[in-house]
C-alpha cells in the first residue's frame, strides 16, 4: 500500500514536470522519489539538472549530499553539503546533515557544533526539558541532569565528557540518566556523578534540577578539540569499588577485554 502510494505520488510529479519543466524543485520532488526506491544513480541525474537551471539553489544540495552518500561518494557528499551550508546558513537541515558527515569523517569539533542544529531539525522528536543549561551563565551550586538521547554505543562513548561538567562549571550535584542496559555499567563507576538513573519512558526525572543538557552536547559546551575528542588515553568509565580489591583484579584480568571503534 504504501510503495503504491509513493509510486501514485511519483506520477504526479511526472506530471509536475510536464507543467514546469523549468522548476528545479520538482526535479528535487523527483530525486527524493528515487532516492526513496533506492534509484540513486537516477535521482543523482535529476539533483544535476535542478543544479543546472541555478547552482545557487541551496534546496537541492541535502538531497544531492544525501544521494551521494548512498552511492559510497563520501567526498562528494561533504563538498554538497558544504556548498548548501555556505548558500544558506540558517537551513536547520543542511546544518545537521553537515554536522552529521564531519562526525563520521573524524571532524568531531566542527561536528558538535554544528550537531546542535538537531533541536530545530528534529524539533519534533526531542525531548522540551527546561531550563536547558547555558556555560554563558554561572552554574556554581546548581544541580545538572544529563540525558542520554542517542544508541548505547554512542552513550559509552559519550560518557568520557560526563566527569567533566562539575569541575569546568561547578555543579554542586550531576544526575546521569541513561538506557536499562548501561544502568548497571554507569552505576558508582562514572567519575563526578552523583545519581545514575534509567531513562523512563515518558522522560520524567525522579530528581529535582535545575538545569539539563543532553550528552550529545557535552564536546561542545567543553569546547572539545579533535584530538582529545575519542583519543583512548585516558580511562573515564571505573571498575565498581567492590570490585576493586587485588584478589578481584587478577581473577578479572584474563578474562575481561572491553574494545570499541568510532566510526
Amino acid at each position: 500500500m504504501l510503495f503504491r502510494s509513493m509510486l501514485q505520488h511519483e506520477a504526479h510529479v511526472d506530471e509536475s514536470l510536464l507543467v514546469n519543466p523549468d522548476n528545479p524543485d520538482v526535479y528535487v520532488v523527483k530525486a527524493v522519489c528515487l532516492m526513496h526506491r533506492g534509484l540513486f544513480e537516477e535521482a543523482l541525474h535529476y539533483c544535476k539538472q535542478a543544479l543546472g537551471f541555478d547552482p545557487t539553489y541551496s534546496g537541492v544540495y541535502v538531497t544531492l549530499g544525501t544521494i551521494y552518500g548512498n552511492l559510497g561518494m563520501f567526498e562528494e557528499q561533504g563538498r554538497a553539503f558544504e556548498t548548501g551550508y555556505r548558500l544558506a546558513k540558517d537551513v536547520p537541515s543542511l546544518n545537521w546533515n553537515l554536522g552529521l558527515y564531519y562526525l563520521q569523517a573524524g571532524k568531531f569539533s566542527e561536528g558538535f557544533k554544528l550537531a546542535k542544529w538537531r533541536k530545530v531539525h528534529l524539533h519534533g522528536h526531542m525531548r522540551t526539558l527546561q531550563p536547558e543549561f547555558d556555560p554563558s551563565k554561572k552554574s556554581n551550586g546548581k544541580r545538572l541532569l544529563i540525558w542520554a538521547e542517542q544508541g548505547l554505543g554512542d552513550v559509552v562513548m559519550m560518557l568520557r565528557f560526563v566527569s567533566r561538567m562539575k569541575s569546568v562549571f561547578g555543579f554542586s550535584e550531576v544526575y546521569l540518566e541513561v538506557p536499562d542496559e548501561l544502568y548497571t555499567l554507569c552505576t558508582n563507576n562514572v567519575e563526578n556523578v552523583d545519581y545514575v538513573y534509567v531513562r523512563r519512558s515518558d522522560g520524567h526525572c525522579p530528581f529535582e534540577f535545575d538545569e539539563h543538557i543532553s550528552l550529545m552536547d557535552l564536546p561542545c559546551v567543553l569546547n572539545v578539540t579533535n584530538e582529545e575528542a575519542f583519543n583512548g588515553n585516558e580511562p573515564y568509565i571505573t571498575s565498581h569499588p567492590l570490585l576493586r580489591s587485588e584478589e578481584h583484579t587478577s581473577e578479572l584480568q584474563s578474562r575481561v577485554d572491553i574494545s570499541y571503534a568510532v566510526f
